[in-house]
């Protein structure tokens, strides 16, 4: 059993040999041309090597005998880089001379050389190519030779090839005759259109018959390789490998084609991205191919011939002829081509039998699809013609009624509107009312600029200008009009005291000058005088607000200090003498930075900007000492402020109700009053003060006590709410107001001197000594500083005291300072207090910048100077040097006020004590 098994496989490895060595031999059997009925394959009597290292012939020949592979398991598609090397074995056993046409059927072939290595053979044996699309070999054959055939091939596209022989047609040559005369009628009618749709692109400057004529020359250039054109012209077959480029530009040129031609961008956004994909893929692949890449790269354009068939159809489906003129050509002309293209294909493929149309059947479609496209292009300049006439008709009516429209508006618009011309004359084409505003005889013959300038006031000079401007401009670049258009007037006053607004607008022409002058004229009176008095009620709403704000005695007390500051400077003002102005201007910018200090602190925000402009001018006075002083200005400034300080007076009076003068009267109800005779008539009579009378009179010293004293920490409270403001202003945050005055009153006077010498103590130390947040978080100290402020009676004296846990005193750079100016000598610069001292010296600062808050020099002067007006004095006191080697000293204010401006606890009663 074992051997019949064993018996078996030898039997079948036996026959497979057979059948291997049978099909061997078949294929290098010599294929007999002697009885050939119609054309043949002949693939199976032919061997195929790829080379691609430059090999010679005679290597080539001799590894074609022992490394040949069938030509159907090399040559089956794809795209390689190679030279093909293919011997055939051939042999004529007839009795005669046997001609026949040897086909290499691949129409890209564009490198091919043919070689017969046996001389016997080569002398014997008559070859000519014959054919120019398909290499076709005319070979005779001697009867009984043989021949043994080499031939060297390389393909522009796929590499794909079969060979055929088969006897010679009737009219075997193809070079001439009249398959070539029709196709090249057809190239000359394609040729001719191309040429067309570049010169419309040059004459229109419409980039779609640009477009066209690539799209078209793209093709026409494929169509030119594959009908073998190039060998029947210039014989040679190498351009053949420009057919992939040619396809690859060609796609893309008439991707662009489409998106102008069916308007995509506009119609469907989405096709117009497919087809910019296309565009871009086409564009790629043609250039990398043209620079000699690799042929697989066809690979990828492959894609793009299958992409461009899905977007024609999807273009189809979403651009129906029915709704898309343009369409209908678009359609006829691909669709044209498409169906000569398919009847060329199976003539190829032998479908069809070959005729001179088949033959030249893609050429003739092109042409067609070149023309059928080409009337739709001309269609479609028909139609935007025939549009455009209809909508120039349609504009002509447009501008025919628009025109009546701005006449009968010219007739009845509230407005004056005018054009001046060229020769400075109005256009005849203006507004009715213009002959109301400016009525004067023939207004359109007289010079315009002395019709519109003549019946206004206005002074001389801006006339000139204005008329200077208008003649200046016209027939001028419009340049001249916009650099000079800020001297035309924008409002005029006539002689009935009517004020017009005007507004001036050119009108220029091609060239860009100036050829009009657009001018309206509109009567803004009415309006002019509504919007002062909104401006005005404004303002005095604005007013309001400011003084509801601040509580009725701290606005009185404000009103008071203020007025009584102004009517000191006004008097300085008159009083100065050449040789007191030094003294003068350094009162005159206290009492200034004074009150603008207070109005700053109750948001008197308009009060506030008038007084630091006359600060700043009493700055420039101090800084300049030879300026002259403009006496008539100063004191305008000063009436000024005073003025609305008399309106801020009469708003509180009038729209408030508060009385400004009970502040300096205390009121008794009637029953009050009579308590209190009664109690001061029976200790008259009695002449002796009993408990009861002692604790009547002790009541009625409490009531008056209430209403002529404030509590001290009222007081300062008040003064205090500055800070905030003060904080914000400097981008610090707001400090905390330590208050030790508890047990102590302020009568009215002391109120008014505390509150001025606070006001600039308090933004000494938020400007100078309290710093930064981050600053004192560098420093170990805590985010918001600390103020504090303390009372005590000394000597029948009170003691004020006032510090903060700030930086210090910069004594080092006082110290500086003071012997840069010599205010010092050397000896006395060693004494700290002594240099602590010259911060009462008006002018000496050390802030780096001078700020609407401080940095003058003139606030601890002013403090000084506000004590002593009141007998009263004001000192420094140093502590130690923080840190050390820093020249920062610690220090604390003491302010000495008379005993008289404050009252302490009042004495209990007897009943309070009971």
């Amino acid at each position: 059993m074992r051997k019949a098994s064993s018996l078996s496989w030898i039997l079948l490895f036996s026959l497979l040999e057979f059948l291997f060595r049978s099909g061997e031999g078949q294929a290098s059997a010599n294929f007999d041309v002697g009885t050939l009925p119609s054309r043949v394959n002949i693939n199976d009597y032919g061997r195929v090597l790829l080379e691609n290292d430059n090999r010679s012939f005679d290597e080539m020949n001799a590894r074609l005998e022992t490394e040949g592979l069938k030509i159907s398991d090399l040559l089956w598609g794809g795209y390689r880089d190679g030279f093909y090397w293919v011997r055939l074995l051939l042999a004529n056993e007839s009795a005669e001379a046997q001609t026949v046409h040897l086909i290499t059927a691949n129409r890209l072939t564009y490198y091919f050389e043919y070689f017969i290595p046996d001389s016997e053979q080569k002398s014997q044996v008559r070859i000519k190519r014959v054919r120019a699309s398909i290499p076709t070999l005319e070979l005779t054959l001697p009867p009984g030779q043989k021949l043994r055939l080499i031939m060297k091939l390389k393909f522009g596209l796929q590499d794909t090839v079969s060979f055929y022989v088969e006897p010679p047609p009737p009219a075997a040559d193809d070079t001439n005759g009249a398959p070539f005369n029709i196709q090249e009628m057809a190239f000359g009618v394609i040729i001719g259109m191309i040429f067309l749709n570049i010169c419309l692109s040059l004459l229109t400057r419409e980039i779609i018959f640009f477009l066209h004529a690539v799209a078209t020359g793209m093709v026409f250039w494929a169509v030119f390789l594959l009908s073998g054109l190039t060998y029947h012209y210039f014989n040679v077959d190498e351009w053949n490998r420009f057919l992939p480029v040619a396809g690859c530009f060609g796609v893309a040129a008439n991707n662009a084609f489409g998106q102008v031609y069916l308007e995509t961008r506009h119609n469907h956004p989405r096709i117009h991205l497919y087809f910019n994909i296309g565009l871009v893929i086409g564009i790629i692949g043609g250039v990398l191919l043209a620079l000699g890449a690799s042929k697989t790269i066809i690979y990828f354009t492959d894609v793009n011939l299958l992409a461009i068939v899905i977007i024609g159809l999807a273009t189809a489906y979403l651009f129906p002829p029915s709704r898309h003129r343009v369409m209908r050509f678009y359609i006829i002309g691909w669709m044209g081509l498409a169906g000569c293209v398919l009847i060329w294909l199976a003539s190829e493929y032998g479908i069809l039998k070959r005729s001179t149309f088949t033959e030249n059947a893609m050429t003739l479609g092109l042409a067609f699809e070149l023309i059928i496209v080409s009337l739709g292009l001309a269609d479609q300049i028909n139609h935007y013609k025939n549009t455009l006439s209809n909508y120039n008709r349609n504009l002509e009516q447009t501008i025919e009624e628009k025109t009546r429209d701005i006449r009968s508006i010219m007739e009845y618009i509230p407005m004056g509107v005018f054009m001046i011309k060229s020769d400075n004359r109005i256009h005849k084409d203006h507004s009715q009312l213009l002959e109301d505003i400016l009525p004067v005889q023939e207004l359109e013959t007289n010079p315009a600029t002395e019709i519109l300038f003549g019946r206004f006031e206005g002074s001389s000079d801006d006339k000139s200008q204005a008329m200077s401007t208008i003649m200046a401009s016209l027939g001028e670049n419009i340049i001249n009009f916009e650099v000079n258009a800020h001297m035309l007037p924008r409002e005029l006053r006539d002689r009935e005291n009517r004020i017009w607004d005007l507004t001036w607008n050119p009108i220029e022409d091609k060239e860009g000058r100036v050829e009009k002058i657009l001018v309206t004229m509109r009567e803004v009176t009415e309006m002019r005088t509504l919007l002062e008095h909104n401006q005005a009620q404004q303002e005095e709403l604005e007013i309001i607000g400011e003084i509801i704000a601040v509580p009725a005695q701290r606005f009185v007390r404000f009103v008071r200090s203020t007025r009584t500051m102004l009517e000191d400077n006004a008097y300085l003002l008159s009083h100065a003498t050449d040789i007191q102005r030094d003294e003068v201007i350094k009162l005159l910018f206290i009492n200034a930075h004074t009150i603008k200090g207070a109005a700053r602190s109750l948001y008197f925000r308009r009060m506030t900007r008038m007084l630091h402009d006359m600060e700043q001018s009493y700055a420039e006075l101090q800084k300049h000492p030879e300026q002259t002083w403009d006496l008539e200005r100063m004191q305008q400034e000063i009436t000024a402020i005073l003025q609305l300080l008399d309106q801020y007076e009469t708003m509180a009076r009038l729209k408030l109700g508060r009385n400004l003068e009970q502040s300096r009267s205390v009121e008794l109800s009637i029953e009050q009053a009579e308590q209190g005779y009664f109690v001061l008539k029976r200790a008259i009579q009695e002449r002796t003060l009993t408990d009861q009378n002692i604790l009547g009179l002790d009541q009625m010293r409490s009531f008056l006590h209430r209403h002529v004293f404030r509590s001290a920490r009222d007081v300062f409270t008040e003064i205090g709410d500055c800070l905030p403001t003060l904080a914000r202003d400097l981008h610090k945050e707001q400090p905390t107001l330590e208050l030790q005055v508890d047990g102590f009153f302020v009568k009215d006077q002391a109120e008014e001197v505390l509150r001025n010498i606070f006001l600039h103590l308090l933004r000494n130390s938020m400007d100078h000594g309290i710093e930064t947040a981050e600053e004192r978080l560098q420093g170990q100290k805590p985010r918001h500083g600390l103020i504090r402020i303390g009372m005590k009676l000394e000597d029948r004296q009170m003691l004020v005291t006032c510090e903060d846990d700030g930086r210090g005193l910069n004594l080092a750079g006082i110290r500086e300072l003071a012997l840069a100016r010599k205010l010092l000598s050397v000896v006395e610069s060693r004494d700290p207090l002594r240099v602590a001292e010259l911060i009462f010296d008006a002018g000496l600062s050390t802030a780096r910048h001078v700020t609407d808050i401080s940095g003058r020099g003139i606030g601890m002067n002013a403090v000084r100077r506000f004590a002593h007006e009141h007998d009263g004095e004001v000192s420094i006191h140093l502590g130690n040097e923080y840190p050390q080697g820093s020249g920062y000293y610690q220090f604390q204010f003491h302010i000495v006020l008379p005993r008289r401006f404050f009252e302490a606890d009042p004495i209990p009663t007897r009943q309070s004590v009971a």
